[in-house]
């Protein structure tokens, strides 16, 4: 009956659906009831929807059907990425701070020493630090 309504059917299959039509009044009214849907339906078109929502919203269907595992990955992916991003950002700030006011260049054993703030490696260090 839709394709009735559209235009769809070859010349043949008009004709004997137009014939049916015309035999069954149950056809007949469900033919109008339909063709006044289509006219309502066409007439009041959103106009919210900016252009190719539908294909917008196919896309979105099609992807969330894709397997559990990627989308796991790609969301594993994106915490990974800014928690790596932040964790760098923490190391450069807390380095920067202990260089600036920690332990000097000169008396520390290793530049690592005086970036991170860790203690020269000698007996008062240890005792000191076994003692906290």
């Amino acid at each position: 009956m839709l394709r009735l309504l559209r235009g769809e059917l070859d010349p043949v299959s008009e004709e004997r659906a137009q014939d049916a039509i015309r035999r069954s009044p149950d056809l007949q009214s469900e033919l109008d009831q339909l063709s006044r849907l289509n006219a309502m339906m066409s007439s009041s078109a959103a106009s919210s929807f900016g252009p190719y929502f539908a294909d917008r919203v196919m896309k979105r269907i099609a992807g969330r059907a894709t397997d559990a595992k990627a989308v796991l990955y790609e969301t594993m992916q994106w915490v990974f990425l800014r928690l790596a991003a932040a964790s760098v950002l923490v190391v450069i700030g807390l380095g920067t701070y202990n260089a600036l006011q920690g332990q000097d260049l000169e008396t520390s054993a290793s530049t690592v020493e005086a970036i991170f703030g860790l203690p020269a490696d000698d007996l008062e260090s240890l005792y000191y630090l076994q003692g906290i």
